[in-house]
């Protein structure tokens, strides 16, 4: 039987929306998280303005790739996993980590 006037809402802010990638929809944002939690790193317990410059300084990488002159590679594998994981590794030698 159902009790009148008891229900569970499931409550997601704002913020994890936004840090997930999901309002609004960006799925590049929501990579950015996915990478960032598999370092073990909670992207909700970054700052805003961090957040943001580490997710422009990854699409800055993912979007213009250090490719050595006669390197065999195009842009039409942009969304291969192996392209998305070379601009992280890119962005992780220019934090330093």
């Amino acid at each position: 039987a159902r009790q009148h006037g008891c229900h569970v809402r499931y409550f997601t802010n704002w913020w994890q929306k936004w840090v997930d990638g999901k309002n609004p929809d960006n799925p590049k944002n929501a990579l950015v998280s996915r990478l960032l939690r598999q370092e073990f790193i909670d992207p909700y317990k970054i700052p805003r303005d961090e957040l943001e410059d580490f997710r422009r300084q990854y699409l800055f990488r993912y979007e213009y790739p250090e490719w050595e002159a006669g390197d065999n590679k195009s842009t039409a594998d942009m969304d291969s996993e192996e392209y998305k994981q070379d601009a992280w590794e890119r962005l992780r030698r220019k934090k330093g980590h």
